[in-house]
């Protein structure tokens, strides 16, 4: 499925990202660097916003094929407002 491939390359990117900056901190400790572009860099922290946006659009489709389908009206409401209502990413 291209939206699991998707998620997943989204996912090990920000693996990467916090990987990096772990290791960039430790070498700045290490260093004794007090100040300056290299902290101001870290400062930046990477987050998952963009895996968000990814499954909540995957969550708005799947809602959106329950709704076009020719079932009891009230049953597929429920059921795309159940898939609309989840907020955690998988694990």
């Amino acid at each position: 499925m291209k939206t699991n491939k998707e998620y997943q390359l989204l996912e090990q990117q920000l693996a990467a990202i916090k990987s990096k900056d772990a290791a960039l901190q430790s070498a700045i400790s290490a260093h004794g660097y007090e100040s300056g572009d290299l902290h101001d860099a870290l400062a930046i922290q990477s987050d998952d916003s963009a895996l968000q946006a990814f499954a909540e659009k995957v969550r708005d489709q799947c809602a959106h094929i329950i709704e076009a389908q020719d079932v009891d009206p009230s049953f597929k409401h429920r059921m795309a407002d159940a898939i609309r209502s989840i907020t955690e990413l998988p694990k």
